[in-house]
């Protein structure tokens, strides 16, 4: 089972990340949320990581504009929340909140069950099951997951990944370091 922290806003969070044992790190970009950031920056959190550890960037805008700019920053996958205007050979990983949107998927390397988006707020277990079971590629779970409930979560659904964000922060969005090594340990030991 692999772990993506996600919504990193800076190189010291992504690192402390690494560190314990991520897999990858993800920034959101191109995108109007509370944990947007610059590509510049994301392009320096993604410097700062090492060869082994995979940089994905996450955005709400598939434009061919969007998706190019993603590009030059090299990330080593991109995750969407719609069909992309434009072929990539980067990895695309398709955020989908239900079954109503599974019909177009072919096209993509991975899919991420996501009904919370950043939110952390709990995903219906056994609805989430069933789509696992549905799905023919790789499976990332994310929505609500913390230190207290990742053993749970990998236990019953058995996901290729999970994808954490608010559920191991402080109140100002930084990434708490006693939360990612929590998370990690009992995430990877499940």
């Amino acid at each position: 089972m692999r772990l993506k922290i996600c919504g990193i806003t800076n190189k010291e969070d992504a690192r402390i990340a690494e560190k314990y044992g991520a897999h990858g790190i993800g920034v959101v970009v191109n995108t109007s949320t509370k944990r947007a950031i610059e590509l510049k920056r994301a392009r320096e959190i993604f410097n700062s990581l090492g060869p082994y550890t995979k940089k994905v960037c996450v955005t709400e805008d598939a434009s061919k504009r969007s998706i190019e700019q993603i590009k030059e920053i090299e990330p080593d996958a991109i995750q969407i929340y719609s069909d992309p205007e434009v072929q990539t050979d980067k990895y695309l990983v398709r955020g989908i909140s239900g079954k109503d949107e599974l019909d177009n998927i072919d096209r993509f390397d991975a899919i991420l069950l996501d009904k919370s988006h950043g939110k952390g707020e709990m995903f219906p277990m056994e609805e989430y099951k069933k789509l696992i079971d549905k799905i023919n590629k790789p499976v990332i779970v994310s929505g609500g997951i913390t230190p207290h409930n990742i053993k749970m979560v990998v236990t019953k659904l058995s996901p290729y990944a999970i994808d954490v964000s608010s559920g191991i922060e402080k109140p100002n969005q930084k990434k708490d370091p006693k939360k990612i090594e929590k998370l990690i340990k009992r995430g990877i030991n499940a």
